[in-house]
């Protein structure tokens, strides 16, 4: 979660965008490229030789000298190419930015300004395409230029090598055309090896990501006994601990409200419980086991007031894309009191914009329901729902007796308080 989160998500739609894109037409097809030329040259470099290995000598030695090229400019390219990938996902960042504030711009009459905004992002990107651009356009024709130079001067060999009875004099023609095939094909390398050159930091940066962190850890699939926590503490800043020396057991089925100011460490008891946090000191045992040691993702679900909804189907919001039957998924549903869902193939749209809060919260519940999982941590979920449906999101989890129900909140429902099993405040 923490390096998950060290990208913005931006920053991510650049990778899966920009970057792949540039890998695709300026990596793998130059790679392709590349091997295809060095093909065509080996074979027209065997033919010369039945001229006259002198021409294969010649020949390798002007080789040599215009795959120079794009070697001398390369650490020029590769600073270039690092800034075009750096461009377009700063480009991404402040264009999702703008249209994220749209209703910020409407709403305090500054319209005008989106689109000049927008102008000035767009002219930064272009003017770090041009710059590579140009840069490459040189290389190439001087690559290009190099080549006919290196034609030339094969050919005033072979007529040496005629005139000198070293060759006969159809291999003028013959090696003509072989060298302009090698040459030809060199200068291809050279765009190649410039391409592959300038968007080496993208797939450097790319295929170096750490991929998801598989722990070796043991998954516990049911929760039977109690989550034990002694002398928890936790703290960003060494001096100064956001949790210090907590002591604290949660039994299976108990109901338990978390209460307290806020910074005083509850939603970072919640996040250390689900496994986000793990720099902790002291021990926590879930049924016995170190919480570090095991997965706990299978039995313990957070939900907090903010329940992203995908632009999917209702059915697919639920099953996150895991096999479930419709019956199990409906039974879910059914269980989180959800009557607004006609039809579960139903698309939602824009994150779920056409439903309340109360609605959405219903649909997270209906996520852990169809999971089975055993217990809730339920981090201000309620904080911005009208009492109504405060009341009754509380219900379904403090009347399920085999929920195990951890709840955060700064505005506890007089209605609710002996529901609990216990009230627990955290002081700083």
């Amino acid at each position: 979660m923490k390096e998950f989160n060290k990208i913005t998500a931006d920053g991510y739609v650049s990778k899966l965008s920009n970057d792949v894109f540039q890998i695709e037409t300026q990596g793998l097809m130059s790679l392709y490229n590349l091997f295809s030329n060095i093909w065509l040259v080996l074979f027209s470099m065997a033919a010369l030789a039945l001229f006259n290995l002198w021409l294969v000598v010649l020949v390798t030695t002007l080789t040599g000298l215009i795959l120079y090229i794009p070697r001398k400019f390369g650490n020029v390219l590769v600073d270039l190419g690092q800034q075009l990938s750096l461009s377009n996902a700063q480009f991404i960042k402040h264009i999702g930015n703008i249209i994220k504030g749209y209703t910020v711009f409407r709403y305090n009459n500054s319209l005008a300004q989106i689109p000049k905004k927008i102008t000035e992002y767009s002219e930064e990107l272009a003017n770090n395409k041009i710059t590579i651009t140009k840069t490459k356009a040189k290389i190439t024709n001087f690559i290009a230029f190099s080549s006919l130079m290196s034609q030339m001067i094969v050919d005033v060999l072979t007529g040496f090598l005629a005139i000198i009875g070293q060759t006969t004099i159809g291999a003028i023609s013959s090696s003509g055309n072989l060298a302009a095939n090698i040459f030809n094909s060199v200068s291809l390398l050279g765009q190649s090896v410039m391409e592959l050159k300038s968007v080496e930091p993208v797939m450097e940066n790319f295929f170096s990501e750490k991929s998801v962190k598989q722990h070796n850890k043991n998954s516990l699939n049911h929760f039977t006994d109690s989550i034990q926590i002694e002398n928890l503490s936790f703290g960003y800043n060494e001096n100064n601990p956001i949790i210090a020396n907590f002591n604290f057991d949660i039994k299976k089925g108990g109901k338990y409200l978390l209460t307290g100011d806020s910074g005083s460490g509850k939603s970072t008891l919640l996040k250390i419980l689900i496994g986000d946090i793990e720099n902790y000191s002291g021990k926590i045992l879930v049924d016995g086991q170190e919480l570090k040691d095991v997965n706990v993702q299978h039995i313990i679900q957070y939900i907090d007031q903010d329940n992203y909804l995908f632009n999917d189907t209702y059915k697919e919001n639920i099953s996150l894309g895991n096999k479930y039957t419709d019956t199990e998924i409906i039974e879910a549903l059914n269980k989180a009191s959800i009557d607004f869902i006609d039809d579960i193939a139903k698309l939602v749209k824009n994150n779920g914009s056409n439903l309340s809060g109360g609605q959405k919260q219903r649909l997270a519940l209906a996520r852990a329901f169809i999971r089975n999982k055993s217990v809730i941590l339920f981090d201000e979920g309620t904080s911005s729902l009208d009492k109504k449906n405060s009341l009754l999101i509380e219900n379904l989890l403090l009347e399920d007796k085999e929920l195990t129900v951890v709840m955060v909140t700064h505005h506890p429902l007089e209605e609710n308080i002996n529901k609990f099993d216990q009230v627990v405040s955290i002081k700083k």
